[in-house]
């Protein structure tokens, strides 16, 4: 190695937390939509669309009928996971403080959830942060607040709706499911999020630094040989036509009184 230059003989990888039960095994679920239609057109795929018609990410991420279908998800298993370890939580990230409070109301009115938001505009973030810590509220909702530092172990879902799409926020994330509690039985952490290209192309990254590890599942649509499963999900996004009440609920944001949960 040149003169200067500090290296690392030796990488704490995934797997070797995994063996050593530092860290949970994660199961990534992509969703995807083989019946995803945008200003009419019919696409087989969030790939496809993205591809191939003026679809932005941001659209699928604020789309009402997409956030449904995947909180719903997040929702069941949190509510499965619960059953055998009561103070489970969950995570959400979400692309904007707007999308943020979007999210929160979907979760309390409609999926009946507790919840709190907490972001990077709040001076009181790092106070609910570490109220929820230690609370069984279900979800967190945060924006540039919990992908990297913050220690909840509690958590054991997290549905990934930012629009931040590099391996290393991913991963962040991720690794704020991961993270192991004695005594409890709490070996996999979950995360779901749409099937976009990027996100999928980390997800295989994953499953690549881990390739001995048999509970190790990315579920996604988009086959290839590294992939054990496919899901497909139909759901009709008319994202050509979006007129949800997401922007209502945004102006309705300085509405919410404070940070707690239900």
């Amino acid at each position: 190695m040149p003169e200067g230059i500090v290296g690392s003989d030796y990488t704490y990888g995934m797997m070797t937390a995994i063996r050593e039960s530092v860290c949970r095994v994660p199961e990534i679920n992509l969703i995807d939509n083989d019946q995803l239609l945008v200003d009419g057109i019919e696409y087989s795929s969030i790939k496809s669309a993205i591809q191939n018609s003026g679809l932005r990410y941001d659209s699928l991420l604020e789309n009402s009928v997409a956030l449904n279908h995947i909180l719903q998800l997040g929702v069941d298993k949190l509510a499965n996971i619960r059953k055998f370890h009561p103070t489970a939580g969950g995570l959400i990230v979400a692309k904007s403080v707007e999308h943020a409070f979007f999210i929160y109301q979907i979760l309390r009115n409609e999926l009946k959830q507790s919840a709190v938001v907490v972001n990077y505009r709040n001076t009181n973030s790092h106070i609910a942060i570490e109220e929820y810590k230690h609370s069984d509220v279900q979800w967190i909702v945060s924006v540039s607040m919990v992908s990297e530092g913050t220690d909840i172990p509690r958590l054991r879902v997290c549905v990934h709706l930012s629009n931040v799409r590099t391996e290393l926020f991913f991963r962040q994330v991720l690794g704020r499911v991961l993270r192991l509690i004695p005594n409890v039985k709490n070996n996999v952490g979950w995360l779901y999020a749409f099937s976009e290209p990027d996100i999928v192309e980390f997800s295989n990254r994953v499953q690549d630094d881990i390739p001995q590890c048999e509970h190790l599942v990315v579920r996604k649509s988009d086959v290839s040989p590294k992939n054990r499963t496919m899901t497909s999900m139909r759901f009709p996004l008319k994202l050509g036509y979006w007129r949800s009440h997401y922007e209502k609920t945004s102006q309705r944001r300085t509405d919410y009184q404070g940070y707690q949960g239900a």
